[in-house]
């Protein structure tokens, strides 16, 4: 799965917390997103804002962040936290009543334009979740395909040893040829031309 699929699969799978609504655990649903799906933080914090001093230096241009990014708001005393799934703000998964799309109670996505409009300041965004925490996607890359190409004297060669078979001057065309075969070989050749034999 993609990490759009991966968000989206985890809001069907919890789409509440503990039985009731995800607000105000914006940090528990990237941690618990990050368990099953990416490397968990070595050291987690109880509140986004302590997460994001961890994830230092953020960057505040948020049309810069990459798919697999993290992005943090100041929010109260606890800051907030979202997970960039498209890049560049376009879609973020993340624990909140102000969405785009729902997947549950109080958690899915919201794009970084809607986001705004609610007024918290945006601290920036970091690769980490934390000191570490990040995502793990699978990525489907297509088989790499290797042409080989032959020289124009490996084509010829081909060429006259499949002439060659043809005529009864070689018995298989696809055993390497030592010199003694190829003595053989001009013995038969000199042979099939005195019978006349077309090569």
């Amino acid at each position: 799965m993609n990490l759009e699929e991966q968000t989206r699969t985890f809001g069907k799978e919890n789409p509440t917390y503990e039985g009731g609504s995800w607000g105000g655990h914006c940090g528990s649903a990237i941690f618990r997103f990050l368990q099953k799906y990416g490397i968990p933080p070595t050291i987690s914090h109880e509140t986004a804002q302590e997460m994001a001093t961890d994830a230092r230096p953020l960057n505040k241009n948020y049309s810069l962040a990459p798919a697999g990014s993290f992005h943090y708001w100041a929010y109260g005393q606890d800051g907030h936290v979202g997970l960039e799934v498209r890049g560049g703000g376009k879609l973020i998964f993340m624990a909140s009543s102000n969405l785009t799309e729902s997947l549950g109670k109080d958690i899915g996505f919201t794009t970084m334009e809607n986001y705004k409009l609610g007024g918290l300041p945006y601290w920036g965004w970091s690769k980490t979740y934390g000191k570490n925490g990040k995502i793990k996607t699978e990525v489907n890359k297509p088989p790499e395909v290797i042409v080989q190409t032959k020289t124009e004297y490996e084509i010829e060669r081909e060429s006259a040893i499949i002439r060659m078979f043809k005529a009864r001057i070689v018995l298989n065309p696809n055993v390497p040829l030592t010199k003694i075969d190829l003595c053989v070989i001009l013995a038969r050749f000199a042979d099939a031309l005195a019978k006349g034999t077309k090569i």
